[in-house]
């Protein structure tokens, strides 16, 4: 895997069109619908939720990572 500085700029311009897509339409989906509450709750609640998902979805497959690689060494 190329580590340049390219590499990693064209990877994050690719990822953003993600986090329009898809986290923008959230956060104007939260923010046009309760329009009455103050935006950093709602952004607070947000990014809690996102990151504990995202987190919990990481320990789960490195969970799984350790387990495949614990039954690689048993084999042999």
């Amino acid at each position: 895997m190329p580590e340049t500085p390219w590499f990693f700029l064209l990877t994050g311009l690719l990822g953003s069109a993600h986090c329009v897509g898809m986290c923008g339409g959230f956060v104007l989906f939260y923010t046009t619908r309760f329009p009455s509450s103050p935006p950093g709750g709602l952004h607070l609640a947000y990014h809690s939720g996102r990151l504990l998902a995202y987190g919990s979805i990481g320990a789960a497959m490195g969970l799984a990572g350790s387990f495949a690689d614990a039954a690689a060494g048993l084999r042999g």
